[in-house]
Formats: structure tokens, C-alpha cells, sequence
């Protein structure tokens, strides 16, 4: 009987001792609810250990919503990034100030829209493993967004302004093009009645011509000469009458008559004074 009570008692001995060996390995993760930052900051998201134990030899992983890949992972007392998340390459950091303490938070440079969301910090031991959540808001994303949208309302009017004095540009210089055709045609025909005109002016010479010249007498001069001014306003009235019967357009007349005008002032202001 004394025999069966000391074998009691020593197993009860030894579960005490394996209990009391359990809840010395077990730890709690804890953080805080949230974390508000502004766009383009750094940020630090709490993890601590309760009670403290030094968490060096423990795996320590930060994440969004699956496990692998991971936001920041600490492994086998040192960082890991074969498998971190691209979005946060380069832009992680463990402070391990205080590692031995239970105490790692995770610091996140320079954050972006996209780093928004709830982390979970989970730290496994040999014997226990514990996590606990934190949510980061990102503040700003607002104004960002505002701006974005007045930046591509301004690059959307820039372009429509472009386009429409480029279309502006092309349309003048195709007016100035027909003009400048209407112009050519313009001048090919008053070419044409200027020729016609120097064909009358010869004609007139030769009628000229063909009129006999006097000898030597002053008084058949004087007839020849009064024959040839009344032959003269006949000449004119066949000049005046072939213009006259050419068809003008009112372009033509607006030509004709800024000319002459031009012709007009230039000798007014050409001729000396007396």
C-alpha cells in the first residue's frame, strides 16, 4: 500500500513539473487594434510577446491575408526574403532593438495605397505559436486620387486644345491655297486681256503707219494730222467697246478697280508739287 502511494505521488510530481514546464514555453502575441499614417511616411506596426522571452530563435513572420509570400519574414536568427511580397522589396525592416524583450515591430518605409489592409504578426517557438492582427489606414488616398483626376483632366483639355489650333492651322492654310489658286487664275486671265491690249495698241500703230506722210508742205500736215484726230476717237471707241464687251465678274471688277485706285494714289503721290 505505502509502495502504490509513492508511485501516486511521483507520477503526480512529475505532471506538476511537465505542466508547469508547459505554461512556461506558452506566450501570447499582442499588437494594437490600428495604425493610421499618411501616404509617402514610414510606419511601425507593433508585435510584442507576453509574458517577455526572447524571441532570437523564434520565427517570426509578418503577412496580409495568406501566409507565403509574406510582407517581412525572420528566420533562424536572420531575415528572409526568398519569398517577400515584390510590393515590399527593399521598403521592410524587423527593429530588432529589443528582440531579446519579446519586442519586434515591423517598420514599413515610404508606404503606398496598396499597403493598406490588416497585417498579422505570427510568432512559432518549438513549443508554441501565437499571432495577433493590427490594420493599417492609409490617409490621403483621397487628395492622390483628386489629383490624379485633375492631372488627366488638364492632359485630356491640353490635347483638345493642340488638336483644334493644329486643325485651325490646316484649315487657314488651305483657304490660303484656294486664294492663292483664285489669284493665279486671276492673274492669267488680266495676262490675257493685257495681251489683247497690246494687240490693239499694234493694230493702232499700223493704222498709224499706213497713213501717208507729208512731203513738205505745213498745210497737208496740218491735214494729215487733223485726219489722223478724228481716225483717233474711232480707235478708242473700238478699244473701249471690245472691254466693254468682255464678260466681267464681279471679282474681276473689284481687281480692275483696286488697281487702278493703286495706280492712282501712286501717281498722286509720285507726281512733284508745282
Amino acid at each position: 500500500m505505502a509502495s502504490i502511494m509513492n508511485n501516486i505521488m511521483i507520477a503526480s510530481f512529475i505532471l506538476w513539473a511537465l505542466y508547469t514546464e508547459c505554461l512556461s514555453v506558452r506566450f501570447k502575441v499582442s499588437s494594437i487594434p490600428s495604425v493610421s499614417v499618411a501616404l509617402g511616411s514610414d510606419v511601425v506596426l507593433p508585435c510584442t510577446l507576453t509574458p517577455e522571452k526572447n524571441g532570437e530563435e523564434m520565427e517570426i513572420r509578418w503577412f496580409k491575408k495568406i501566409y507565403q509570400p509574406y510582407a517581412h519574414l525572420y528566420m533562424n536568427g536572420k531575415d528572409d526574403y526568398t519569398a517577400q511580397m515584390p510590393q515590399f522589396a527593399n521598403r521592410t525592416e524587423l527593429l530588432k532593438e529589443n528582440i531579446t524583450r519579446g519586442i519586434f515591430p515591423l517598420k514599413i518605409h515610404k508606404v503606398t495605397a496598396q499597403d493598406s489592409g490588416e497585417y498579422h504578426c505570427y510568432v512559432e517557438s518549438s513549443h508554441h505559436h501565437s499571432m495577433a492582427a493590427v490594420q493599417l489606414q492609409v490617409t490621403g488616398l483621397e487628395h492622390s486620387q483628386t489629383s490624379r483626376n485633375t492631372h488627366s483632366r488638364v492632359y485630356v483639355i491640353g490635347a483638345g486644345i493642340i488638336l483644334i489650333f493644329f486643325g485651325c492651322i490646316c484649315f487657314l492654310l488651305r483657304s490660303l491655297g484656294d486664294i492663292w489658286d483664285k489669284h493665279g487664275d486671276l492673274q492669267r486671265k488680266y495676262g490675257d486681256i493685257w495681251d489683247k491690249h497690246g494687240a490693239l495698241q499694234r493694230k493702232y500703230k499700223a493704222l498709224l503707219a499706213t497713213q501717208p506722210k507729208p512731203a513738205c508742205c505745213p498745210i497737208r500736215q496740218r491735214r494729215e494730222g487733223a485726219r489722223v484726230q478724228e481716225n483717233a476717237p474711232g480707235i478708242l471707241k473700238y478699244i473701249l467697246t471690245h472691254l466693254w464687251n468682255i464678260k466681267w465678274n464681279p471679282t474681276h471688277r473689284s481687281f480692275l478697280f483696286s488697281s487702278l485706285t493703286c495706280w492712282l494714289i501712286q501717281g498722286m503721290l509720285t507726281a512733284p508739287f508745282i
